[in-house]
């Protein structure tokens, strides 16, 4: 496999797993601190690429162009990682934009939303209410992201070739998987 996707539901440990799995293939991660890294090269400031990545349009208009092309320099990073080859997209709708490439593997990692709050809040050292608000409203945005830029829904099974369920399956299972899957 040349890319692989990886989208995820907040707390699923889905990190963890992809950075490992990087290191096994020997693929470049790109993830939310490789974007950064990359952001200033393409002309993207660190506070509108906060205020963009993996949320929704807020729709305040005289902000509309600006955050546009800033979801549209954060595609040119990922669709630039992607061209290489040997790559985790991870998140930002990897799975939509490069749907129509060969070559790619998409992931989804899911887990039962109370397990994901007990993660979560034991990772973060946070109350588990805040971490159960913060789990919620992060799915949200990137359901809603999903929804608005790529017109699909982000729980469709169909727009993934595996789907794994960190709750029931190992890592080091779910790693062994994904392997074999992008060796075939």
């Amino acid at each position: 496999m040349a890319v692989i996707t990886v989208s995820r539901e907040m707390g699923t440990g889905a990190y963890r797993i992809a950075t490992e799995l990087a290191k096994k293939l020997k693929y470049k991660l790109v993830d939310g601190m490789c974007i950064s890294a990359c952001a200033p090269k393409y002309g993207l400031a660190p506070d509108m690429l906060q205020m963009v990545d993996e949320k929704p349009p807020s729709y305040i208009t005289a902000e509309d162009r600006k955050r546009a092309a800033a979801l549209n320099t954060i595609e040119l990073i990922l669709l630039d990682f992607a061209r290489k080859g040997n790559v985790i997209l991870y998140g930002r709708g990897g799975q939509d934009l490069v749907k129509d490439c060969g070559n790619v593997l998409r992931l989804r990692f899911i887990a039962d939303f109370e397990e994901r709050v007990e993660r979560f809040a034991e990772r973060e050292w946070i109350d588990p209410d805040l971490a159960r608000s913060m789990i919620r409203r992060s799915d949200h945005q990137r359901g809603g992201f999903i929804h608005f830029y790529f017109d699909r829904d982000w729980d469709d099974p169909l727009g993934y070739d595996m789907t794994f369920n960190t709750s029931r399956l190992a890592e080091a299972t779910i790693i062994e998987s994904i392997v074999a899957a992008a060796n075939w």
